[in-house]
């Protein structure tokens, strides 16, 4: 998977570029850059860390989605009208 490839599917999951940025310690410049067109006068290389800075916040997303889940669950099972009640 590439750095832009890799960008793509984090913000399709709504990660920021600048959530990839503070994760990988640089500027959002330079992520901006590094998804550049190499041929781009204005491109950078990706930061060295990328890879592990983007399995980082893809793991910070599953697990806040999963704790999400759960505390949906545990008010669905406690309404006082039942779980499937309708509003």
């Amino acid at each position: 998977m590439t750095f832009l490839e890799a960008t793509q599917e984090l913000m399709a999951r709504a990660v920021s570029l600048d959530d990839i940025a503070n994760e990988a310690g640089v500027e959002l410049l330079a992520i901006r850059r590094a998804r550049l067109d190499p041929s781009n006068a204005s491109y950078e290389n990706p930061p060295l860390n990328w890879q592990q800075a983007m399995a980082r916040l893809a793991r910070k997303r599953a697990s806040s989605l999963e704790a999400l889940a759960d505390q949906m669950e545990r008010e669905l099972l406690t309404m006082p009208e039942g779980p499937d009640a309708v509003a």
